[in-house]
């Protein structure tokens, strides 16, 4: 198995890639997906094992800067790493001595010279594609994916393991389909967003092997230190009996535990890992300071529950204002009409009239003490959170 040195990711792949196989990382615009590629670079190299890194859109001391940049001397490896340069002779530049692709817009100039690299190595060897994206756009799109096919059969031949980087600019769905369909394994990365961008993460969507598909890992790239998974936070806010420890409760995978903060504001713990998110459950009691709260620690929040206590309209104006705060902040929000079981319960649809709640904030019916639509909750929250469906592509 050849380890990507990623986080959790290698868990999912049964211990990382099978010699011979293909991956894919298949990256949203504005992601910082090329970070997982040179991740795998740095860890294999670490390991002793030789690389080659084929670059198309970036200059040889531009992809050299990138390792940098994450804290990683890759000049110390010498011989080890070989860097097949694909974009230099677009500008005019020939004047380093590397090895070079002479004609980028040729897709068998590339397989020219990688054949010749690989043969260097005599086979033993991991190769890394910068920008597929980018080859793709130089070379035409039939051409590459053809041409893809190809050395993915010989890199089985021959027990290579290969990595590709590509960003999902609006190609044609036939090609993005047919494109997925090349590799042995499809890593999905992607943005975790409402109206802005709260994070990003990645999720296994295709492994031939077998492995875990489906779970987003949510994950921060820190310079320096490389990729790093995170857990992110999902904040529940209520007033004094409203539901929100039994909302918290009923969502947590372990006992409640309540810890303060610098602000002298009692927070309650929890955590849950479904729907392919695993998240930590912070609670805050709504007469304490929440602005200052959320603002505290807003880096780490993807979404927020509003706990109302469904027989008491009194709080239904304190909810209207957190609600207009929280909406400033671009978070996702839903508000969790709580104790529906009581009789005198305001519904739902009354809730969203007297609040004038906008028709993109959900207003779900819970009875948190007997657990009663807490996870569809959750499960709301999270779908409007990634916004796209990550789960069902082959």
């Amino acid at each position: 198995m050849i380890k990507t040195g990623i986080g959790e990711l290698d868990g999912y792949l049964l211990g990382g890639i099978p010699k011979g196989k293909s991956l894919l990382f298949y990256t949203d615009p504005g992601v910082e997906g090329e970070k997982l590629g040179l991740q795998s670079i740095y860890n294999n190299l670490s390991c002793g094992k030789n690389v080659i890194y084929v670059i198309s859109s970036i200059s040889s001391d531009r992809a050299k800067e990138s390792f940098q940049e994450l804290g990683w001397k890759i000049d110390t490896f010498g011989e080890k790493l070989t860097i097949i340069d694909g974009y230099s002779a677009l500008i005019g530049d020939q004047t380093e001595k590397m090895v070079m692709v002479e004609d980028p817009y040729d897709i068998e100039n590339y397989e020219d010279v990688l054949e010749g690299q690989i043969s260097v190595f005599s086979n033993n060897c991991m190769v890394v594609f910068e920008s597929l994206s980018t080859i793709i756009d130089m070379c035409g799109e039939k051409e590459t994916l053809k041409k893809i096919a190809s050395w993915n059969e010989v890199f089985q031949e021959r027990k290579i393991t290969s990595i590709y980087n590509f960003i999902a600019w609006p190609y044609a769905g036939t090609i993005l389909n047919k494109l997925r369909r090349l590799f042995d394994a499809v890593i999905d990365v992607c943005s975790i967003s409402e109206r802005v961008i709260i994070g990003q993460c990645y999720c296994p969507t295709k492994i031939k092997w077998g492995g875990t598909t489906g779970d987003s890992v949510p994950f921060r790239v820190h310079k320096p230190g490389g990729v790093k998974n995170y857990i992110p936070k999902i904040c529940v806010i209520g007033l004094h009996n409203a539901g929100k420890s039994s909302f918290i409760e009923s969502l947590s995978m372990k006992s409640l535990s309540n810890k303060k903060i610098e602000s002298n504001i009692t927070v309650e713990h929890g955590f849950i890992k479904h729907a392919g998110f695993t998240v930590d459950i912070l609670g805050i009691q709504g007469d304490q300071d929440i602005k200052s709260f959320v603002e505290t620690i807003k880096e780490d929040i993807i979404g927020i529950f509003l706990v109302i206590d469904s027989t008491n309209p009194s709080q239904f104006i304190w909810t209207k204002k957190v609600l207009d705060d929280i909406r400033l902040d671009g978070l996702p929000v839903i508000i969790v009409a709580n104790k529906q079981d009581v009789k005198n319960a305001v519904t739902t649809e009354e809730i969203e009239k007297k609040m004038r709640i906008p028709p993109d904030i959900p207003v779900i019916p819970t009875v948190a003490t007997e657990g009663k639509n807490v996870l569809s909750a959750y499960e709301k929250l999270i779908e409007i959170i990634t916004k796209r469906n990550i789960y069902g592509k082959q």
